[in-house]
């Protein structure tokens, strides 16, 4: 009997061991279960996070690629107004290089040109009055062969802080020689060649004409000869009406705009064009096939005024970027539902004023967001060159 208890109670404490494994093995499928599932979580979320991070890299791969395009528009913007910019100088220059000084202060220089008169003087002190003016044309005709000569460099470089500069040579034996013997004066004259030349036409090595301000001793800014020459205009056929005030494209554009924008067309096709200003007419025209002759013009400035009002806004900017070949473009947003409201409402016409105002704002002053002053060729439809006005300003002023 006691060895069918014992029995017994060893299958029944071998059962609830195995009841106990059970439990405890039931219990560890669950938590690995719920680790399993925290894993596929875990990499779900992971997943996420990646698929997250590759759309901002996408996106900001294609924000950079905007932006480099962008930055070669502008460079290529600015490198046209650079000539533009030369253009007009080389227009200004032509016209007084042979005449007085402009205003009594500005005319043209010829940088890397040697001045006679030092060596004429060291010339006097050292030769007979016959003898000094043909020794010192001379010796002049020289140094000028050697200022022409591109395998003389009388320069040295030299390092300031952080920085390397270039400067004269002054153990050249050329202009040892030239102090030694004709002066200081003479010289400096020649350093002043050499820098001039150095600066302005390194490699040609010839004097080249610049416009010059001979009253402060500088190169002369466009804008203060378009100034001038404004200044001469007016003095002679309006008796100082109208006021002059400098600015070029950068300064100069902005004293030519004012100067036209209460005259003629300059020439007949040059003149001054408001960019981001919204054409009035097809709205008028527009109002005129909806309402009566009396309400049209009223109606018409009314919604003119919420159209001008909202292209203001720097918070409107109904344009979006498409990628057109390897650049990409901003255009017109033909979706956005305030210009779907002006073409329905107000026609075609109408509609193709308001995108020529948004476009010409987001070109010339998307962050002022109101109209600007443009110099325009109304003849070719276009913004007109520097060129073309001071040619224009300077036939005028010579009627």
């Amino acid at each position: 009997m006691d060895q069918k208890n014992f029995r017994e109670a060893q299958i029944k404490e071998s059962y609830q061991q195995m009841i106990k494994q059970q439990k405890e093995f039931a219990d560890d499928m669950r938590r690995l279960k719920l680790d399993v599932e925290q894993m596929t979580l875990d990499q779900q979320e992971e997943k996420e996070k990646l698929k997250a991070v590759e759309e901002k890299l996408k996106e900001m791969g294609d924000r950079l690629e905007y932006l480099e395009d962008t930055a070669q528009v502008l460079a290529v913007w600015e490198r046209k107004r650079s000539y533009e910019l030369q253009d007009a100088r080389k227009v200004m220059i032509r016209r007084l290089q042979y005449e007085p000084l402009l205003g009594g202060t500005i005319g043209v220089k010829s940088m890397g040109e040697l001045e006679v008169a030092p060596f004429v003087g060291a010339a006097k002190k050292k030769y007979t009055a016959r003898e000094a003016e043909e020794k010192a044309i001379e010796f002049v005709w020289q140094v000028s062969d050697k200022l022409g000569n591109p395998e003389w460099h009388p320069f040295k470089i030299i390092k300031v802080g952080q920085k390397h500069k270039e400067i004269i040579d002054e153990e050249d034996h050329c202009l040892k020689t030239i102090k030694n013997e004709w002066g200081n004066e003479a010289y400096d004259a020649v350093v002043t060649a050499l820098t001039e030349m150095n600066e302005y036409n390194p490699s040609g090595r010839f004097a080249v004409p610049e416009l010059w301000n001979y009253e402060e001793g500088r190169r002369a800014t466009l804008g203060e000869c378009v100034e001038l020459f404004e200044g001469i205009l007016i003095s002679v056929r309006y008796s100082g009406v109208y006021g002059v005030m400098v600015v070029v494209r950068y300064s100069c554009i902005f004293l030519l705009s004012q100067c036209l924008q209460d005259k003629p067309l300059l020439g007949g096709f040059i003149g001054v064009k408001r960019m981001g200003d919204l054409d009035d007419a097809p709205f008028v025209a527009a109002a005129k096939k909806k309402f009566t002759a009396r309400e049209a013009e009223e109606k018409a400035i009314e919604f003119i005024c919420q159209v001008s009002d909202k292209l203001r806004n720097p918070e409107w900017h109904p344009f979006k970027i498409i990628k057109a070949g390897q650049e990409h473009k901003e255009v017109i947003d033909e979706e956005d539902h305030f210009i779907n409201a002006i073409k329905n409402e107000w026609g075609n016409e109408a509609y193709d004023a308001v995108v020529t105002a948004l476009t010409e704002m987001n070109e010339y002053n998307p962050s002022g967001r109101f109209a600007v002053p443009e110099l325009w060729n109304y003849k070719e439809g276009r913004s007109a060159t520097l060129g073309e006005c001071v040619e224009l300003f300077i036939a005028e002023s010579e009627l």
